[in-house]
């Protein structure tokens, strides 16, 4: 039998089987003679319809072309003649054996079942030919759609008539879903939320309704209305408009502190969402409070005298007496067991503080719930932050369904769709959408502010124009706070209530990107009016008033802004007359801090100190774009010199690299050692690169400079570095002898950190010389001084090239070991580089063992590796592609291609469990 589906999609089976009539006027063409099934139409009437445009030969051209296209693919599926046509008429065959969607809808009785009107109600999924808009689809559609109003309202009344609540929310909606601004829909809605005593939902569906109904200029009914005034007399509190996403877990855990404590405070940066989250939790703990909630909203309060008698008119106390006002407030309350909210504090918060106290120690059943951008202080006092909302990483556009699924997604999504009507999320808009998100940190002011955007500009310009945000982000409701109705106003609102040294050091610290430590915010923002031990203090202060987060998870406790935040800071930091001096001490700091832990890049603490420079990468790029910008040539050397190990070891080298090459044209007032050492970590990043000759020519500049400071030390660390490369061009004389004077000179300077290399390329040598006992021995002695020094990084070459010479001698085992250590030892030290070369290591043991699967799949891992350090040289895919030959042979190409792309899907974990662990 033929299936036909016109509901929400264009879609025709055959036995299960689809069939493709593959333009779009004969998709039309045939929706409308299934329709109208039986119906004999004239030719020219047709052609008419079709293409009115059209003189009426090339029409009835087209006519053909198009009957022809429906013919061939159903002649192709079936032989069953669905299309009766002659040279006047043209029909479908009414007596064929088809299904169509629009007819079991059409076809209900008049007095249908429940079952009868749930079963060809579910069949409609959308509106008719979604994205046809020929004339008479639109009729039809219109005609479709109120018969399915009509017969769904008939469900949803009969359920009612039985209490069949939870299934009332779920049919309406599902008629939601097809008509977002159905108003009997909002109000069933309603009616069951109401009947299962969820006030709250009861709200914020009226919400919901009034958002929805004013994209088409409308306003809800009295009969709509009316449902939602149905509230309990006591709960003075504001309705929610717009309407509330997400937020499930805080609410939760809101509820919870409400629960169990007496004064709650909800702090966080403007417009997180403080208010609309205390005002959404008291739906879920109304029934904690029998003798009400009261709503005070102290945001346009200006004179902390009067937070008591905005307290005395949100219950209408009268004017005192005998009694004081405070007193008055304390009488009114003592007995009752109520919940008050003070929202917006922070501009009171003394006022507030003092009032709260006395509120919670005078009447024993009160409790509060304040917002605040700052806490009270007052004893007692539970502090819950609000987050931004959730986001998604910035790769995982590509699931649409689960992209949608975060608070941040949505709340743009819904927002966009009221400024232009009909806006969704789709595979095109979702990376811009994605990145607005991020760069807006989740705060849902924020993210609405660009959301009413889109009725001028697309998400790709909105995203563009992101670095001018208080500019772009001026576009807030007439009814909403001053403070809210930019994204400017909101943060300087905060900013207006510090005192003149916070603003000092929330300004300076503009000159910070991704975060600072409190040592370099006490070395770079200290002096000039802010002593260094003032710093701490005014830190917590920000910290308190959530214009500056804490990050306690790490080996030390950073500080950081949310980005919104830190762009506000640096218009007023560069509109400071100190911008350039701050932006000098900032260098200074990162030069003597990065020259402070270069020894420690190659030893017991490599890893703890590389992560220290990965945290720190923003704010050294920052610091040699301003050495560079200002011509402060020497600071830049040092601090790109000091970082040599660092672009060597975590394949930082194409920038290394770059930075380099900007470097380069103001050395001229350099210092010789500043400059020997630059050259030598450039010699590093052009050497990964695969530029052996720059490398060399970078080293022997280096060697110069280094020979005529008569440094002992750093001659021997360079020779050493000469004689691998000029080995690696094939200048084997002169590389032996570059070895053997770095290793005479080393051994009197005792320099541990030159000798494992040395020795280890000196056993090269060796070998070569068939001398294979006495190159073992020096890989041993290169291991034991590695061991000795704890150095990740020569530890895990010297291990490697033991296990290489295991694996030559097929002593599968001993390599097995090695390769172990330094595969630790690389993951360690977070190369992917390295770790990938590892991984087809342990590939060429598993082939040797005959786990060829496996094998492949270790392929594949590198080589995604590879791909996410930008490493993946020629060299490397010679060396996946030679060995996957052998693997190609024995499971077959097609085999080997499935493991090889399962491998690409393993996280690091999983494809260490593969390597690690022998048969």
């Amino acid at each position: 039998m033929l299936e036909v589906r016109l509901l929400g999609t264009f879609s025709i089976l055959q036995d299960g089987s689809p069939v493709m009539i593959s333009s779009r006027p004969a998709q039309s063409l045939f929706g409308y003679l299934i329709l109208t099934a039986g119906i004999k139409h004239r030719r020219e009437k047709l052609a008419g319809i079709f293409w009115p445009e059209a003189t009426e030969e090339k029409a009835r051209a087209y006519l053909r072309h198009e009957l022809w296209r429906i013919r061939k693919a159903l002649g192709s599926v079936s032989n069953c003649d669905y299309i009766i046509a002659d040279d006047i008429h043209i029909s479908l065959n009414f007596s064929a054996q088809y299904w169509l969607d629009a007819n079991q809808l059409a076809e209900l009785n008049e007095q249908p079942s429940v079952d009868e009107l749930k079963s060809a109600l579910s069949i409609c999924h959308g509106e008719l030919l979604p994205g046809f808009y020929d004339e008479w689809i639109v009729m039809e559609r219109e005609h479709l759609h109120a018969i399915y109003e009509h017969n769904i309202a008939k469900l949803l009344d009969l359920l009612e008539k039985e209490n069949r609540w939870q299934e009332i929310l779920d049919w309406a909606e599902r008629w939601l879903s097809l008509e977002p601004a159905s108003e009997a829909a909002y109000r069933y809605l309603m009616v069951a939320y109401h009947a299962l005593g969820e006030a709250s939902k009861v709200i914020s569906t009226y919400e919901r309704c009034v958002l929805a109904l004013r994209t088409i200029d409308l306003e809800p009914s009295e009969a709509t209305k009316s449902l939602v005034l149905e509230r309990p007399p006591k709960l003075n509190i504001p309705i929610l408009l717009p309407s509330f996403i997400g937020r499930e877990k805080e609410l939760i855990e809101v509820a919870d502190l409400l629960s169990k404590f007496r004064l709650v405070t909800l702090t966080g940066s403007g417009g997180v969402g403080k208010t609309r989250l205390a005002i959404q939790v008291l739906a879920d703990v109304i029934e904690l409070f029998p003798d009400g909630i009261w709503f005070l909203d102290l945001a346009l309060l200006r004179d902390p005298g009067l937070v008591p008698t905005a307290v005395a008119n949100l219950v209408r106390l009268r004017e005192p007496g005998l009694l004081g006002l405070e007193e008055l407030i304390l009488k009114y309350f003592r007995s009752r067991n109520g919940l008050i909210i003070f929202d917006n504090c922070e501009h009171l918060i003394e006022a507030c503080a003092q009032l709260v106290n006395l509120l919670l120690i005078s009447c024993p059943r009160l409790s509060i719930l304040a917002t605040s951008r700052e806490a009270l202080r007052v004893q007692g006092e539970i502090t819950y932050r609000v987050p931004s909302l959730t986001i998604p990483k910035l790769d995982s556009v590509s699931d649409l369904e689960h992209l949608v699924g975060f608070e941040s997604i949505r709340l743009f999504s819904e927002r966009a769709a009221l400024a232009s009507p009909g806006f969704t999320v789709n595979s095109r808009n979702a990376p811009a959408i994605v990145q607005i998100c991020h760069r807006l940190d989740g705060i849902p002011l924020a993210i609405e502010l660009a959301a009413a955007r889109v009725n001028v500009l697309s998400v790709d310009q909105i995203a563009k124009r992101l670095d001018d945000r208080f500019n772009l982000l001026t576009v807030g409701f007439r009814t909403s706070l001053p403070r809210h109705q930019t994204l400017r106003a909101t943060i300087e609102w905060s900013y207006d209530l510090l005192s003149e040294k916070e603003r000092i050091v929330f300004r300076r610290l503009a000159v910070f990107i991704g975060g600072w430590t409190l040592e370099a915010a006490e070395y770079v923002c200290s002096e000039y009016g802010v002593e260094l031990r003032e710093i701490l203090d005014l830190l917590s202060q920000l910290v308190n008033k959530s214009l500056i987060s804490v990050e306690t998870e790490l080996v030390e406790t950073r500080y950081r802004r949310l980005e919104t935040i830190r762009q506000f800071a640096r218009l007023r930091f560069l509109e400071s007359a100190e911008s350039a001096t701050l932006q000098n001490r900032h260098l200074t700091y990162f030069v003597a801090k990065t020259e402070q832990i270069e020894p420690y890049l190659l030893g017991e603490e490599q890893s703890r100190w590389m992560d220290y420079l990965d945290t720190e990468f923003d704010n050294i790029r920052l610091a040699l774009e301003w050495s560079i910008s200002t011509r402060r040539s020497e600071d830049g050397f040092r601090l790109f010199g000091s970082l040599g190990w660092y672009w060597f070891i975590r394949d930082h080298h194409h920038e290394g690299a770059r930075w380099f090459r900007r470097l380069a044209p103001i050395k001229d007032d350099v210092s010789k050692g500043t400059l020997a050492k630059a050259f030598r970590s450039a010699s590093f990043a052009n050497y990964i690169n695969g530029d052996l000759d720059t490398a060399i020519d970078l080293h022997v500049n280096s060697l110069v400079y280094y020979r005529e400071l008569d440094d002992t030390k750093e001659i021997s660390t360079t020779l050493q570095f000469l004689g691998v490369l000029e080995n690696e061009r094939g200048n084997l004389a002169l590389a032996r002898s570059y070895l053997e004077e770095s290793l005479q000179l080393s051994r009197q300077v005792n320099n541990k950190l030159a000798m494992p290399r040395v020795l280890m390329h000196l056993g090269f040598f060796l070998e070569e010389e068939g001398k294979i006992s006495e190159a073992w021995q020096h890989f041993e002695e290169s291991l034991k001084i590695c061991r000795e020094m704890k150095e990740g990084h020569l530890l895990m070459v010297v291990l490697t090239t033991m296990a290489h010479r295991m694996l030559r001698q097929k002593k599968i085992a001993s390599a097995r070991r090695f390769y172990k250590e330094a595969l630790e030892t690389c993951i360690q030290l977070k190369n992917k580089r390295t770790t990938a070369e590892m991984f087809l290591n342990f590939a060429e043991v598993l082939s040797l063992e005959g786990r060829y699967s496996q094998s492949a799949q270790l392929h594949g891992f590198a080589e995604s590796l590879f791909l996410e350090s930008e490493t993946l040289t020629d060299e490397y895919l010679s060396i996946i592609h030679n060995t996957a030959h052998l693997l190609q042979q024995v499971l077959g190409e097609k085999i080997y291609q499935n493991q090889f792309m399962a491998g690409k899907n393993l996280n690091l974990e999983q494809a260490t469990e593969i390597a690690v662990h022998s048969k």
